[in-house]
Formats: C-alpha cells, sequence, structure tokens
C-alpha cells in the first residue's frame, strides 16, 4: 500500500543512528556532492551542509576541552576530600593535647567525631567546616593559632573547588544542549539534501547510490565480507558498446563505477545481481575505466583494479 507519510519523516533522526555513523554519512556524502554538481545546481545544499557541519565540528571539539577541563576539577577535589582527614586529624590531636578527651571543648569542635567530613555529601561539607571553625577560632590560644588559619584555609579552598566543580557542570549542560542543537541542525540538512536530490534525479536510483552512501548509517552484520572482485571480460564488442564480467567470493551482488573519457571521478553505474555481468552501448569513443566492488549481507568487499575498456566511435549515419 502506498505511503506518502514516510516522505515526510527525516530518516536521519532514526535513534539507531550513532553520532559517528552520521559524522562518517556526512563527511562522504558532503565529498560527493561537491565532486558531482553538474551546472552548480547544488551550490545551496552544499553550503548549507557544510556551515551545519562545521558548527558541529567546532561544538565537539569545545566538548572535549570542556570535558577535559570537567575532570581535572573534579580531580582536584577528589584529591581534596581524600587529604581532609590528615588535616583534620592534626586539629583533632590538638584539641585533645590542649583539653583532654573526652572534653567539652573537643565535642564542640567534633559533635560526631571526624567520620562525617569524610562521608557527608560535598554540598554539605563547607557547613561542617564553617562549624568546626566557628567553635575552635574561641579556643585559641590554647590551642595554635595555625589551626585555626588551617581550617580557614580548608574552608575556602573547598568553596572554590566546589564552586569550579558547579561551574564544570553546568558548562557541560550547556556544551550537551549546543551539541543536540547542531546535530538537529545537520540531521535537517541532510534531510532536505535526500528531497533535493530527489527531486532533481527522479527515478535515478544510481544517483541516490551515488551521494547517499546509506551503508555508512546501518551496522554491518557479523560475518566475512566478500573477497575482491576480478574481471574476467573487458572489452567493447562493438563501436559505442562495453561488455563487462566479473565475480568476487562470497558476494551475492555487485557495486559497479564508471569513468567515461575526460571525466574526473568514478560514478556508480549499477547494482548488478549474480552473476556478475554488465553491458553498455551508446558511449562515447574513448577509454572507459571501470571498477567493481562485491556485497552480501555483511557488507561490500575491497575493489576490484580498474578495467579500461577501448571503445569506438559509431559511425556517422
Amino acid at each position: 500500500m502506498l505511503d506518502i507519510n514516510k516522505y515526510f519523516i527525516n530518516p536521519f533522526l532514526d535513534p539507531q543512528i550513532s553520532f559517528n555513523e552520521l559524522v562518517s554519512y556526512t563527511s562522504r556524502h558532503l565529498a560527493r556532492l561537491v565532486a558531482n554538481n553538474p551546472g552548480a545546481l547544488l551550490n545551496g545544499r552544499i553550503t548549507a551542509t557544510t556551515v551545519a557541519f562545521t558548527a558541529l565540528d567546532t561544538c565537539m571539539l569545545d566538548n572535549e576541552v570542556k570535558l577535559a577541563l570537567r575532570m581535572a576539577r573534579v580531580q582536584a577535589k577528589e584529591a581534596f576530600r581524600a587529604a581532609l582527614p590528615g588535616h583534620l586529624g592534626k586539629v583533632h590531636g590538638a584539641l585533645v593535647a590542649a583539653f583532654g578527651e573526652p572534653s567539652p571543648a573537643l565535642t564542640e569542635c567534633f559533635p560526631q567525631g571526624r567520620s562525617p567530613f569524610a562521608s557527608c555529601p560535598d554540598d554539605q561539607l563547607d557547613d561542617k567546616l564553617e562549624q568546626l571553625l566557628q567553635c575552635l577560632t574561641p579556643l585559641a590560644p590554647p590551642v595554635a593559632a595555625i589551626h585555626v588559619a588551617n581550617v580557614g584555609g580548608l574552608l575556602s579552598t573547598w568553596i572554590a573547588l566546589a564552586a569550579a566543580v558547579d561551574t564544570a557542570e553546568s558548562a557541560k549542560n550547556t556544551v550537551e544542549n549546543t551539541r543536540r542543537n547542531c546535530r538537529a541542525a545537520l540531521q535537517l540538512e541532510l534531510f532536505k539534501n535526500v528531497l533535493s536530490l530527489a527531486l532533481a534525479f527522479p527515478n535515478d536510483l544510481a544517483k541516490a547510490e551515488m551521494y547517499c552512501p546509506q551503508h555508512l548509517l546501518e551496522e554491518p552484520a557479523s560475518g566475512p565480507l566478500p573477497a575482491a572482485a576480478v574481471f574476467s571480460l573487458a572489452e567493447s564488442p562493438a563501436a559505442g558498446a562495453a561488455h563487462l564480467r566479473f565475480a568476487a567470493a562470497g558476494a551475492t551482488s555487485y557495486r559497479l563505477e564508471h569513468k567515461g573519457p575526460g571525466e574526473p571521478a568514478f560514478t556508480p553505474v549499477a547494482t548488478v545481481v549474480e552473476p556478475g555481468e554488465y553491458a553498455a552501448t551508446g558511449l562515447a569513443a574513448g577509454a572507459h575505466v571501470y571498477r567493481v566492488q562485491g556485497r552480501n549481507a555483511h557488507g561490500e568487499g575491497p575493489a576490484s583494479a580498474e578495467a579500461t575498456v577501448a571503445v569506438a566511435a559509431l559511425a556517422a549515419a
């Protein structure tokens, strides 16, 4: 049954398409648009896709930088908490030496002992250090003033570290939102490209295959790929004609590419089902170069060596 609705759905929004697959596809797709742009027909699409792809690439770099900074700040915070029991042990020892254990002064400064400083959540640690500092300060000079200064330093250091981590986490969310928006913008441009190409080349599946390497968006099934394809025949049986035969162990179909006289790059000709054979007529005179790849359910095999067919000119009418 005909389903018009599917042509309104952006296939690049499929959640099964990974970020790396999207980037790989876009890179190859954009290169093919640039290399095959007859009459500057695709200039608008090339520009829009390049802008969206560049924005995403910039966002990726920014995300990597932010990740490195975030990791460094988290490591500094964790190192502080790991060293904190040692610092507080010295303060606790000084209180015991000055007032004994148990003592009201010790209980006031460490009402629950030292363990809560190690086990409390990050957002409670500044309160506990602040309480310790307030209770410790009136006890000087019986407790060496250096301990008061140290606890004050611990408090200010922790506040700075916690603020840095909070800032890094906020930046992480901002970068992730930017990256998500850039990805969505690129997905939209890729969808527009498919629609534009379909409008420019209706019913031309060879063009679809040339411009849109959709196999890069698919997870290949596990298993052996076809062997390298080999031509067994590449000849011009008549003027303006070419005849090819080829094979690859393990292939169930083939992808044939062609480069005509004076053409700078290969373009797909057809997908040929076994047996591997292809014929063409009405070709321009000159050297026609072909190459082929075997395919199966697991992916594409290596490309064959190039085969050149010298095509003679058609007789004048």
